[in-house]
């Protein structure tokens, strides 16, 4: 990508701001935090995320509008204190979130996915989010508001050079676009999942062009640009629509009572590390397993082992940091018959070795 999409000092020579509390943050962003509620006057937007626990910066931002640039960064200790106790939010506006490297863990209301590198997820505005700072990634995001959204798919059907095809005849993306922008108002929870058939499809050039594009014209606007910008954007949908390049999978949060059986399910694990059986579960829960494992797998993604692996190795990393332990009582701790299996398993959720993660996160004990 571009020079814009690579976050370090040589692209924010613009003037570099570093903030210490997120009311500075949100303050200089024009933004407002009202009851979890993330809002912004701004029609349009490209955030840049980057979080590295490696570096000696390891979260980064950059937020462009068509009257705001900013550069954001916060130490590891800064970052601790604000980013990682935000908790879930939503926007007033839609996101369409593009992950470009490495893996994002991201908690949406009770349910936790994993995007990999190449993948995207649009979200509506009445769902909860937050990033989990697990592992690193980088990530482009693209906000609008639902009168900008409105208007540019209203303008493309009507234009006379239009090919009438930009979400396609027949797609998820069609599906939930017609539903949020289209009907009479929608007060549920849902987004669309796009996962890549392949990490370096060859669409990811197309897709990091148009994103450069955008970002130029942010930064330095010139007349006629904001129909390129919603030409860029029109591309881009296209792209998502193709079935050849993106399974999508759209999810609508389950029912209030699906819900409160899957954050006992979480509770559960949580407070047990992960290690308490299925069998334990149904006969805590008093439904079947069958029953608890469809709704793990609607709200995450995962079945009940996998979703109890990760609160199993989020306490194998807890104790690495938190502990001198060696990782061999760690695995016998935690209950791991298998070494290779635990190895496998930490690098698979965190992209390090238990060792390289131990030594990146020593100096934030």
């Amino acid at each position: 990508m571009g020079q814009y999409f690579v976050i370090t000092e040589h692209s924010i020579d613009q003037g570099s701001l570093d903030f210490s509390r997120k009311e500075s943050f949100l303050q200089v962003a024009n933004l407002s935090l009202n009851n979890g509620v993330l809002q912004t006057d701004a029609p349009c937007q490209l955030i840049l995320l980057s979080y590295d626990p490696a570096l000696s910066v390891p979260y980064r931002i950059i937020m462009m509008s068509s009257e705001l640039y900013m550069y954001v960064e916060f130490e590891p200790k800064t970052f601790q204190h604000v980013i990682m106790n935000a908790g879930l939010h939503q926007h007033n506006t839609y996101e369409l979130v593009y992950i470009r490297e490495g893996v994002l863990y991201q908690r949406i209301e009770s349910e936790r996915h994993l995007y990999p590198a190449g993948s995207f997820v649009i979200l509506n505005r009445n769902v909860r989010h937050t990033e989990e700072y697990d592992t690193a990634f980088s990530t482009v995001s693209l906000s609008l508001s639902a009168d900008y959204f409105k208007k540019l798919l209203s303008d493309d059907r009507s234009s006379s050079l239009s090919t009438g095809h930009v979400w396609g005849e027949s797609s998820d993306l069609r599906t939930f676009l017609t539903e949020e922008l289209l009907g009479d108002g929608n007060h549920g929870k849902n987004y669309l999942d796009f996962i890549p058939h392949a990490e370096e499809s060859e669409s990811k050039n197309s897709i990091c062009d148009l994103f450069e594009s955008m970002a130029r014209i942010m930064l330095a606007p010139e007349p006629g640009d904001g129909y390129f910008f919603q030409g860029y954007i029109c591309r881009l949908l296209n792209l998502l629509c193709q079935k050849d390049l993106f399974t999508t999978r759209p999810i609508m949060l389950g029912t209030e009572s699906e819900s409160r059986i899957f954050s006992e399910i979480t509770q559960l694990l949580e407070e047990n590390n992960g290690r308490i059986t299925r069998e334990i579960l149904v006969k805590k829960l008093r439904f079947s397993g069958s029953y608890l494992n469809q709704i793990v797998h609607t709200y995450t993604g995962m079945n009940i082992t996998q979703y109890s692996l990760h609160f199993t190795l989020k306490r194998a990393a807890q104790l690495l940091t938190a502990t001198d332990r060696t990782v061999s009582d760690i695995i016998v701790e935690l209950g791991f018959s298998n070494r290779t299996y635990f190895y496998a398993a930490f690098q698979k959720q965190f992209g390090v070795s238990p060792r390289t993660y131990r030594l990146k996160h020593r100096d934030l004990r």
